[in-house]
């Protein structure tokens, strides 16, 4: 019997607590607290730079896969947004497609429209996808500062030299 989106979400949770914790001892060790963040959601990167230097410490491929609002309490696909080109939400897409493609009977998965969710379901699909691409770990991005209305969630794939 194959196993449901939930049990899925139960599964993954353990393997991004884990991944979590090597990954955050890793970037204390090359970034400390003074950098900064630069992404690209498009092109699939992140990287942290430092404050001072302006001097690259680490950068990630990633895979950029959506918002939460927080006033609103809804989640938005990255791919979703209303200003992408069709070229950019094919890239987008592509980042992600295996989560739509291993539950295809999950809905939610497949919702253009940003919908009513809780603050958590951001980091519950990203543990799911950080799985299926046996990523590193996920990034959690306020929009324009940590006030920001808007959390961006990013998998971390793999480290770009």
């Amino acid at each position: 019997m194959p196993i449901s989106f939930d049990q899925f979400i139960e599964q993954s949770a353990l393997e991004l607590s884990e991944k979590q914790a090597a990954f955050n001892s890793t970037f204390q060790a090359a970034v400390g607290n003074n950098s900064r963040y630069e992404y690209d959601l498009v092109e699939g990167w992140i990287k942290f730079v430092d404050i001072k230097t302006n001097k690259e410490l680490l950068k990630y491929k990633i895979a950029s896969v959506g918002s939460y609002n927080t006033i609103r309490g809804t989640w938005q696909w990255a791919w979703a947004k209303k200003e992408r080109t069709k070229e950019e939400i094919t890239l987008l897409v592509r980042q992600i497609s295996i989560l739509a493609q291993t539950f295809p009977d999950n809905k939610d998965l497949f919702n253009a429209s940003p919908f009513k969710t809780d603050e958590f379901y951001g980091q519950e699909v990203s543990g799911a996808l950080l799985k299926l691409l046996d990523g590193q770990a996920i990034y959690n991005a306020a929009d324009n500062g940590e006030d920001s209305e808007y959390w961006i969630y990013l998998v971390l794939v793999e480290p770009i030299n």
